[in-house]
C-alpha cells in the first residue's frame, strides 16, 4: 500500500507541497525572530536617546533654580577622562558623568552667587533711609555696584559651563551616529537657555538703570524732601511724577522677570513632558 502511495501523483505532490511549506514556516520563523530583534533594538535605542536627551533637559531645570543645597558639598574641579563613547549605552553614561560634573560645578557657584545676592537685601534700596540722606545715597550706590558686579560674574559662569559642557559632550559623541541627536538636543537647550538668560539679565539692567535715576533725583533735592506717614513728599509736584513713574516701571520690570521665569519653567516642563510620552510608545 506504502509503494502505491508512493507512486501516486497526487501523494509526490502533497509530500513536495508539505515540504514547501515546513520551509516556508522555517524561513518566517528567521524573519520574525531578526525583525522582533530590530524592533527590540531600536526600542532600545530611543529608550537611550529619550534617557540622554531628559538628562540634558533636567540639569537645565536644576540650574535653572539653584538652591542653598548647592552649597552642601563644594565639587571637585577635576575632570573625569572619558574615550569617545562607541554605542549609545556608553554614551548615556559619559553624559551622566560630563553633566554631574560639570552642572555640580556651575549649581555650587551660582548657588553662592545667589546667596551673595541675597545678602544685598535688594529690596530696601528704596526705602528712605537710603534716599534722604548722603550717606543713604552712597551706601545704595554700592550695594548696587556690587549687584552689577554678580549679575555679570553668574553670566560668566553660564557662559563657560555651556561651554565646555559642549565641548565635552562633543568630544564623547563624536563617533557615534546617535550623538547628533543628542548634540542638537544640547544645542537647541542652550539656545533656548541663552535667550532666556539674556532677556534676564537685560530686564535686571533696565530695573538698575530706573533704581540709579531715582538715586539721582534724591541726590538732586536732598533737604527739599520730606517723609510722611513712610511716604517721600516732594516739593515739587513734577519730581513727584517723575519718581512715582519711575517705581511703577520697577514694578513693571518685576513682573515681567517673574513671567520669563514663569515661562522658563513651564517650557522645561513641557519638553520633559513630550520626553516622558516617547519612552512610553
Amino acid at each position: 500500500m506504502w509503494r502505491a502511495w508512493r507512486s501516486n501523483a497526487v501523494f509526490k505532490r502533497m509530500l513536495l507541497a508539505l515540504v514547501v511549506l515546513i520551509m516556508v514556516l522555517w524561513v518566517c520563523s528567521l524573519v520574525s525572530d531578526d525583525v522582533t530583534q530590530s524592533l527590540r533594538e531600536q526600542r532600545r535605542e530611543r529608550g537611550l536617546a529619550a534617557d540622554s536627551r531628559e538628562l540634558l533637559v533636567r540639569e537645565q531645570q536644576r540650574l535653572n533654580v539653584p538652591d542653598a543645597d548647592s552649597l552642601a558639598t563644594r565639587p571637585s574641579a577635576a575632570n573625569t577622562r572619558l574615550a569617545p563613547a562607541r554605542n549609545a549605552k556608553e554614551l548615556l553614561s559619559g553624559m551622566r558623568v560630563i553633566v554631574d560634573e560639570v552642572g555640580g560645578r556651575s549649581r555650587y557657584r551660582q548657588a553662592e552667587v545667589e546667596a551673595r545676592i541675597a545678602a544685598l537685601h535688594l529690596q530696601d534700596l528704596l526705602l528712605p533711609e537710603h534716599l534722604l540722606s548722603e550717606q543713604g545715597l552712597r551706601s545704595g550706590r554700592a550695594v548696587i555696584r556690587r549687584y552689577i558686579t554678580l549679575l555679570n560674574y553668574s553670566l560668566a559662569i553660564n557662559r563657560t559651563s555651556q561651554a565646555e559642557l559642549e565641548q565635552r559632550l562633543r568630544a564623547l559623541a563624536a563617533e557615534l551616529p546617535e550623538g547628533r541627536a543628542v548634540i542638537a538636543s544640547h544645542d537647541r537647550n542652550a539656545a533656548r537657555g541663552l535667550e532666556e538668560d539674556n532677556a534676564l539679565l537685560n530686564n535686571q539692567r533696565v530695573a538698575i538703570g530706573k533704581i540709579e535715576r531715582i538715586y539721582a533725583l534724591a541726590e538732586a533735592r536732598l533737604g527739599q524732601v520730606q517723609l510722611r506717614d513712610n511716604a517721600l513728599i516732594f516739593e515739587r509736584q513734577s519730581d513727584a511724577n517723575e519718581y512715582n513713574r519711575l517705581v511703577r516701571d520697577i514694578q513693571a520690570l518685576a513682573e515681567q522677570r517673574s513671567a520669563i521665569y514663569r515661562y522658563r519653567q513651564a517650557r522645561v516642563q513641557a519638553e520633559l513632558d513630550e520626553i516622558s510620552k516617547l519612552k512610553r510608545r
